[in-house]
């Protein structure tokens, strides 16, 4: 039997409540999404008062006043400037396209062998030689002379600018090293590279990627001349003192907090040109980035945060948060987890800095040992505390360098991979070692004398080839 039919007045009835949860559905919704926008709003404005709170800066003018003022007897900004610009004035010039490190010419041959182009290198090192009359100024600032701050706002534009004829100082420096090597200048050799030196420490308080990234590369250059010269030539206590002095006063960590810092600000800054505007678009740009901003600001965070931590977890944390966010990439969060991988690369580069100034820190203690007892040490130990108040760790591996001493030389050097070889190099023959971070000293004649320290069990210095001493820095 057929049901009733219901009664035709009932019908609408039916179709007003489908309409009428239609529209409850659809205030949920609406409600949904303007709470989600507001807590969007709320939270991004909470950590931005947190971090004023802790009086680190938000926007650029906080950044200016946040930033320390460079006292006068330590701004070198006319200095270098002035030294760069005149380098680089010369930088296009025909004559130079052949010259090593300058040029596009071979690198410079170990000291005390022959070198055809070391007229040609003279001669324009003596056309620069106001500019580096200049640069050796840098010593009378002390151990941290500055460039003074650029004004925030521009700073990114105007910081690749400035940058540029630190380069070229950079390299002359390295150039007239290697003409003083060459010459058996050990006091001049190491004059040159405390210049070096101090030249990328202008840089250290620039809270600028660009800058930073800079800075260690500078470094780095000195770094490689004061490896290559040191096995080389017989320098003086005094002239070693002041060289560890001078790198044992860079700080990367402090630096790499203050780029974290600017950094947030420059973010911070992007995303407002994003949506700043009152009209449609950037109020819509305002609801669809507020989420990206509130996870940038947290990863800053956490980034800050990883910067207090040992370097060996600092690596390894920033690394799994940069393959986290590859493998799982999010539409919400598209210019913060760029912000991931970019903060990470900067970790690997400091820490690249810092390997290299714990080992060359290392390697000058152990050649004033070996200066005042006529043989390296036979353990760290005993470099402490007269020529070091606490040996350093590797930064990267967390433990003691590799340390192997003969009574003909010794070698030191970390056995990371973490850091990819120079292209065209090879590792290292006798350690496998990254060639970068390799050091190697080995007496012209072994001393009859000197008592036989060689570590029981280890493969000695002596024990290398050609390739080897191709390999050392």
């Amino acid at each position: 039997m057929a049901p009733e039919p219901r009664p035709a007045e009932l019908r609408p009835r039916r179709g007003m409540k489908r309409w009428l949860w239609c529209g409850v559905a659809a205030l949920l919704v609406l409600a949904m999404a303007l709470g989600t926008w507001w807590l969007r709003q709320t939270s991004v404005q909470t950590q931005l008062d947190e971090i004023r709170a802790r009086g680190e800066p938000v926007t650029f003018a906080e950044l200016d006043q946040f930033l320390a003022v460079v006292p006068a007897d330590r701004d070198v900004t006319v200095l270098v400037m002035q030294a760069g610009d005149d380098i680089d004035s010369r930088s296009k010039s025909a004559a130079i396209h052949n010259l090593p490190i300058v040029g596009q010419g071979p690198p410079p041959p170990p000291p005390g062998t022959a070198w055809p182009q070391l007229a040609d290198v003279k001669q324009y090192l003596a056309d620069n030689a106001t500019a580096l009359t200049q640069l050796h100024q840098l010593k009378n600032h002390g151990d941290q002379p500055r460039l003074s701050p650029l004004d925030s706002a521009g700073a990114v534009s105007k910081t690749l600018h400035r940058v540029q004829p630190l380069r070229a100082c950079a390299r002359v420096l390295q150039l007239e090293t290697n003409v003083r090597a060459h010459e058996g200048d050990s006091r001049g050799v190491a004059d040159s590279i405390e210049c070096g030196v101090l030249l990328s420490q202008t840089l250290a308080d620039e809270p600028w990627l660009v800058s930073q990234l800079v800075r260690c590369a500078l470094f780095g250059m000195a770094g490689h001349e004061l490896k290559r010269t040191l096995p080389a030539l017989d320098f003086s206590d005094d002239d070693l003192q002041e060289l560890q002095r001078a790198i044992a006063a860079v700080d990367f960590t402090s630096s790499l907090k203050l780029t974290l810092l600017g950094e947030r600000v420059g973010g911070l800054a992007q995303y407002e040109s994003f949506f700043g505007g009152n009209d449609w678009r950037s109020k819509f740009l305002r609801i669809t980035f507020r989420e990206d901003q509130r996870h940038f600001l947290s990863i800053i965070n956490e980034f800050l945060a990883l910067a207090d931590k040992p370097w060996p977890d600092m690596l390894a944390e920033s690394k799994m948060m940069a393959q986290q966010i590859k493998a799982n990439p999010s539409r919400q969060h598209v210019l913060s987890d760029a912000s991931v991988q970019s903060f990470s690369a900067m970790i690997e580069a400091f820490a690249r800095g810092e390997m290299t100034r714990r080992l060359l820190v290392v390697a000058v203690a152990l050649e004033r040992y070996r200066l005042r007892h006529g043989h390296p040490p036979a353990e760290f130990a005993a470099l402490a505390p007269e020529y070091l108040e606490t040996v350093p760790d590797d930064p990267i591996e967390g433990a003691p360098f590799h340390y192997q001493a003969t009574n003909a030389g010794y070698l030191l050097f970390s056995p990371t991979q973490r850091f990819p070889i120079p292209s065209g190099e090879q590792p290292d023959a006798e350690t496998g070692a990254n060639p970068n971070f390799v050091f190697r000293w080995r007496a012209q004649r072994a001393q009859s004398t000197a008592p036989d320290i060689a570590t029981p069990g280890v493969a000695t210095a002596d024990a290398t080839d050609d390739q080897n001493n191709k390999n050392s820095p």
